[in-house]
């Protein structure tokens, strides 16, 4: 079972952090056969621009072996996010810095990424421009597999951070301003075999989440909305109904999930467990206010109700799983990289050493 903290701040720009990476990139010094001196000093050129990216590398496989918990998942999303743009940064520095690939090496990487970049299939056929081109540069290659990162990151895992990062805030919500309230809106009945429930005061939430959630009646918040990613302001920010109902799809969600903004559209939180809650009490009479229902009753009402709670933490944590599956695909690519990096840091300090 998940455990809720008590409030919920706002979602905010999390998936755009202002802090790019500041890689410094070498220039490039061109070597002249026999020259030692200049050899040595590209090879130590080769050696920090290699350790730095080794160092990000490991990190950023560190960061997705985690499993953050209801509460720490933004903030573990966002540090990834900033993470990922350091590793592109560094990629970029390998290309800058000449980093000369063996052959052996420069097979791992064109195959590892010919293996897995395919396996991504949301990056909109955006096709593989390492794997099918045998007559490439060191420098082009490593260039092209930082693009490819970088393409990853805001075609794909921003993408899914963007939907668990909106779908636990959604849960939040839910679990603030409906479970935290409701032993002061269920009360003892007046001969002890009946119970008083505030209805009226449920329905009314649950509207207010509804509204929230739907962008009706002037209430909409942006934190609600699963995709396209937010940067927090209003209007929200859309995209076109064939890229929402794909994502829809995708994620597992119904087409109601796909509401229309603005002359374009945007993905929510499936509110179909809210909208039944608020269907059975309308059905008990829950615009009366307070309904006092003897025992039998009262305790079906609550068995539906904790099915449709079960529902929303059901769908959660399919997000998340899918979230997480995105990060394994994604962790494949790292390794090739990590693997490939060391073999280099390696080579380099071995001729260092003489």
């Amino acid at each position: 079972m998940f455990s809720i903290s008590n409030t919920t701040p706002p979602r905010t720009s999390q998936l755009n952090p202002t802090e790019k990476s500041q890689t410094t990139v070498a220039p490039e010094v061109r070597l002249e056969a026999g020259s030692e001196k200049k050899e040595g000093g590209h090879h130590g050129m080769h050696l920090s621009a290699l350790q730095y990216a080794d160092s990000k590398v490991k990190q950023l496989l560190t960061l997705n072996g985690d499993r953050p918990t209801l509460e720490t998942m933004n903030e573990k999303i966002n540090e990834r996010v900033l993470t990922r743009q350091h590793v592109e940064g560094a990629l970029k520095s390998l290309a800058s810095s000449n980093v000369v690939l063996a052959e052996e090496q420069k097979q791992q990487l064109q195959q590892g990424f010919g293996d897995n970049l395919p396996k991504l299939s949301m990056l909109n056929g955006g096709g593989n421009a390492i794997s099918g081109r045998a007559m490439m540069s060191d420098a082009e290659l490593w260039e092209k597999i930082s693009d490819s990162i970088g393409n990853i990151n805001n075609s794909y895992l921003k993408m899914y951070e963007s939907v668990v990062e909106g779908y636990t805030y959604f849960y939040q919500k839910f679990s603030e301003k409906i479970l935290a309230k409701m032993g002061s809106w269920v009360q003892p009945g007046k001969d002890g075999n009946s119970v008083k429930l505030s209805a009226g005061e449920i329905m009314n939430t649950l509207w207010g989440i509804l509204n929230a959630c739907k962008g009706d009646k002037g209430t909409e918040d942006p934190s609600y909305v699963l995709l396209p990613p937010q940067s927090g302001g209003s209007p929200v920010e859309t995209f076109s109904k064939a890229e929402a109902d794909m994502w829809a799809a995708e994620l597992g969600l119904p087409s109601s999930c796909v509401q229309q903004r603005n002359g374009n559209y945007v993905v929510i939180p499936d509110l179909t467990p809210l909208e039944t809650m608020l269907t059975e009490l309308q059905n008990m009479g829950g615009y009366n206010g307070i309904l006092e229902l003897d025992n039998a009753k009262y305790q079906a009402w609550q068995a539906g109700f904790k099915s449709q709670e079960e529902n929303l933490k059901t769908t959660l944590q399919t997000l998340t799983q899918k979230y997480s599956n995105a990060n394994s695909l994604y962790d494949n690519l790292v390794k090739v990289l990590s693997s490939t990096i060391s073999s280099c840091l390696e080579t380099a300090k071995s001729f260092l050493q003489g």
